[in-house]
């Protein structure tokens, strides 16, 4: 059985259920940050951040590892990334420190990356729990939207767990991190 994580994978047909009126006691509002950037998937040539179910997504000058656990990680990257050993120190560096210094980082995917946050705020208006989205296309205009989860203090993230499953019933199925 799969764990409980942070971290969802969701088709843009589904995420775009997130925003439908109440889920329970809460309704959603969602916001989508103005603009887009260009993002490139990092990995090595044996996909063993794939493997080990990281993901690694560079966008201008900025890198965030999406980690198993559904722990997401960022640090700025000042230019190119190409190795592993050349990154700047930091949280991402760090979490990397299992792959070889010498392994090279390819772009295995690129495209077009929005961002957007979710939160289900209930009668009061209190946000009850938080989700940041990124809504990826690539080239070929096919999309997924990667979900974390933030649970907020007394609240958890339980409900937007629950959002993520029923936005995701009816698509392919809702896939972890």
């Amino acid at each position: 059985m799969q764990s409980e994580s942070a971290c969802y994978y969701l088709s843009t047909e589904a995420a775009n259920r997130l925003s439908e009126p109440s889920f329970g006691k809460l309704s959603p509002l969602l916001t989508l940050e103005a603009g887009a950037a260009v993002f490139r998937i990092l990995d090595c040539f044996d996909q063993s951040l794939q493997r080990s179910g990281r993901i690694l997504v560079e966008t201008g000058g900025s890198l965030e590892l999406f980690m198993a656990d559904g722990q997401m990680l960022s640090q700025s990257a000042n230019r190119d990334p190409r190795f592993i050993a050349d990154l700047p120190y930091g949280p991402v560096k760090q979490a990397l420190a299992d792959i070889s210094p010498l392994r090279s980082l390819l772009p295995i995917g690129s495209g077009t990356l929005r961002r957007a946050t979710l939160v289900l705020l209930d009668n009061d208006e209190k946000t009850h729990c938080r989700a940041h989205l990124r809504f990826m296309t690539d080239t070929g205009n096919e999309g997924t939207v990667l979900v974390t989860l933030q649970g907020l203090r007394g609240y958890g993230a339980t409900g937007l767990r629950q959002v993520c499953r029923s936005a995701a019933q009816t698509n392919r199925g809702l896939r972890w991190c």
